[in-house]
């Protein structure tokens, strides 16, 4: 098993490049709500950052990581009702992974 002292901490920023104007988008915290929800008004970029623990191979680790299988790690990003926004007609999460 991996010790967190094996791990280095780094800067992660995801950026919505085109977001929909007004529509919420958020990351997914640990516990699966939306976190830091914010919404563009006339589509200007978004920016979302937080920090990922990276060990030997690599592997990420963090509040924000989830996993799909032994390897395979990612970022949830929300979008409308996802992101907190009940009265949105999106309901949406985006997968930001690593190649």
């Amino acid at each position: 098993m991996m010790k967190r002292a094996d791990t280095a901490e780094i800067a992660m920023r995801i950026i919505i490049d085109r977001p929909v104007p007004g529509v919420w988008h958020s990351l997914q915290s640990k516990d699966g709500a939306p976190l830091d929800p914010q919404r563009s008004g006339d589509g200007e970029p978004l920016a979302f950052d937080f920090a990922v623990r990276v060990g030997p191979g690599p592997k990420f680790f963090g509040d924000q990581v989830r996993r799909e299988g032994p390897s395979r790690r990612f970022v949830y990003v929300r979008v409308g009702q996802a992101a907190g926004d009940h009265a949105s007609p999106w309901s949406r999460r985006v997968k930001g992974r690593h190649p």
